[in-house]
């Protein structure tokens, strides 16, 4: 694997899933002779880079053979140079994206390996609907979620999906950031760049979207944004848009774009289950080459819980840690691939930490948690204690249930389920449970 990527998954594991979408994943490396050479799409970027991460990129490309000009990298504001082409100089339009299918489409996101399960379905399902009639009822079509949760995936799967049965679809995919450095170029370029830049979006009969949130504060390019989706949308093409929550609670959009986004279809995509964590890995593995046993596929999903991109890092970090060492992928090479996940050597969460936790959540103590009493205040706090178990832990359902009072398997099992389905529609129990995740993994 070549340096950079292989940088990329360590910088995935070390740092915020926030930070590394919007300050890591917009640079662009290009090998040159003795090492590698970095450029980001602003100067905010590159500043950002430069002050926070710089000595950690190095230190990894570094490990990971970047080659002997590696300490003196620098980060650059623009893009790899590429060798000028006979004939014409590209248009605006060219220049505005670099594709890596057909309308900006990664082909390897489709329906077919997307992993369904109880916190994606309904996107799943409408995803599938607009895909089978664009521009029908479900327009514009708006996922919204915390990242890594698959936006993108289904998002570009839609294109996918049209563009398979009618080649001559116009498909557009764009990230929000490419849409307001694109347009700032048009701007520079002058009025017959800005037209080119629009006639790109207008001309598409399905336009994707990525990260809407990305503009919020910049008042000319919503305006321009909003023209193009009415332009769309009055046409009758399909708009599908993603953002990292409900567009009335981003700070910086415009009211009328708000109410453009949320007038179709909004799904909110919800971080999965620990069962479907680990489906999850078993499928990125086999489409790896790789079997990964129950119990492996177990404590990866334990220890990577934030989201689907934590999971692939981790993942790919073990596989590449068996490949190092020659040795299959097992559970004690799972556990040293993923140490610095778990916060030091070995270090697994126990029940009694978790116990003690959501005790003073509630303000009962850990001993009326594991009473038979059924006060509703101790129920839901018993219940939500054995599912933070079953999500941090090993810990099978009997081993719970004994546990807890000597509850049966089944009624352990019961309870986990119903806290999965509570916390997809009551935001005060999902935020709960987010901030008692957030503090036992300190």
């Amino acid at each position: 694997m070549p340096p950079w990527e292989t940088c990329l998954q360590r910088l995935q594991e070390h740092i915020s899933a926030d930070a590394f979408d919007s300050t890591i994943r917009p640079l662009q490396a290009q090998p040159v002779q003795g090492g590698i050479k970095l450029y980001a799409p602003n100067r905010y970027i590159r500043d950002e880079v430069n002050r926070e991460y710089l000595p950690l990129i190095i230190e990894f490309l570094a490990e990971f053979g970047g080659g002997s000009r590696i300490r003196e990298l620098e980060v650059e504001v623009g893009e790899p140079s590429e060798p000028e082409p006979k004939g014409p100089k590209p248009s605006i339009q060219g220049r505005i994206c670099k594709h890596r299918g057909r309308g900006g489409l990664d082909p390897a996101y489709t329906f077919e390996n997307f992993v369904e399960g109880e916190s994606n379905r309904f996107a799943k399902v409408a995803a599938r609907l607009v895909a089978d009639n664009p521009g029908r009822d479900n327009n514009p079509l708006l996922f919204h979620g915390s990242v890594g949760l698959g936006k993108t995936h289904l998002m570009q799967a839609i294109g996918n999906l049209i563009q398979s049965r009618d080649a001559d679809e116009s498909i557009v995919y764009c990230h929000c950031q490419v849409f307001l450095e694109s347009m700032v170029e048009a701007v520079r370029l002058g009025s017959g760049a800005m037209q080119q830049f629009a006639r790109r979006y207008q001309s598409a009969s399905v336009l994707l979207v990525d990260d809407i949130q990305f503009i919020a504060g910049a008042p000319q390019t919503q305006k321009e944004f909003l023209r193009i989706f009415n332009r769309l949308w009055d046409g009758g093409r399909q708009i599908v848009v993603t953002c990292d929550r409900y567009p009335r609670f981003v700070k910086g959009l415009e009211g009328s774009l708000k109410s453009r986004l949320s007038g179709g279809l909004h799904v909110q995509i919800k971080p999965p289950g620990k069962a479907m964590r680990v489906a999850i890995l078993k499928s990125k593995a086999r489409n790896r080459g790789v079997s990964l046993s129950e119990d492996v596929a177990g404590y990866i999903a334990t220890v990577a819980n934030a989201n689907v991109r934590e999971l692939d890092g981790a993942l790919q970090s073990v596989i590449g840690q068996a490949q190092f060492v020659g040795d299959e992928v097992n559970l004690g090479l799972a556990q040293d691939a993923l140490r610095h996940l778990v916060g030091g050597p070995g270090r697994m969460i126990n029940i009694g930490e978790i116990l003690r936790t959501v005790a003073d959540h509630y303000d009962v103590k850990p001993s009326e948690i594991l009473s038979k009493r059924r006060y509703r205040h101790l129920v839901r706090a018993r219940h939500l204690a054995m599912y933070l178990v079953k999500e941090l832990t090993s810990r099978s359902y009997s081993d719970i249930g004994k546990e807890f009072g000597g509850n049966h398997h089944t009624t352990v099992k019961s309870a986990c389920a119903k806290i999965e389905r509570l916390i997809q529609i009551d935001l005060v129990l999902d935020q709960e449970v987010r901030s008692l995740i957030s503090d036992l993994k300190r």
